[in-house]
C-alpha cells in the first residue's frame, strides 16, 4: 500500500510542477503582456540597426494619431509572446549561430511602447 501512496504523490507532484510550469510559460497577447493602460498609449519608439554590417540605424517614434501605428499595433496584437525569465545566476556560456538566409536581411528590430 505504501508503494501505491508514494506514486501517488509523485503523480501529484508531477502535475502540480507541470501545471505551474504551463502557466508561467503560457503565451500572452500584447495586452495582457502590457496590462491595462494599453489602451493609454503615447507613443511607439523603434530603432532599426542592421546585424551584420555597420550601416546606419534608425530610430522612428509613432503617435498614437500616425496610421502606421495603428498597423504596427494590428500585427502585434496578432501575436502571441511569451515571457522571458533571465537566469539570475549569469550567463550561460555558448556561441552565436549565424543563420544563412538571413545574412543579407538581417535587422534587429527593438521596440519600446510607452504607456
Amino acid at each position: 500500500m505504501s508503494r501505491r501512496r508514494n506514486l501517488l504523490i509523485l503523480v501529484g507532484i508531477l502535475a502540480i510542477l507541470t501545471a505551474f510550469l504551463m502557466a508561467a510559460y503560457w503565451p500572452s497577447t500584447l495586452p495582457q503582456v502590457l496590462g491595462k493602460d494599453f489602451a493609454q498609449l503615447k507613443e511607439v519608439q523603434i530603432h532599426l540597426s542592421h546585424v551584420r554590417n555597420n550601416s546606419p540605424s534608425r530610430d522612428l517614434t509613432l503617435s498614437p494619431d500616425d496610421p502606421a501605428t495603428g498597423d504596427l499595433l494590428a500585427l502585434l496584437e496578432g501575436q502571441r509572446y511569451r515571457p522571458v525569465y533571465h537566469n539570475p545566476w549569469g550567463a550561460i556560456s555558448g556561441h552565436p549561430t549565424a543563420l544563412d538566409y538571413c545574412e543579407k536581411a538581417a535587422v534587429s528590430i527593438s521596440l519600446n511602447i510607452v504607456l
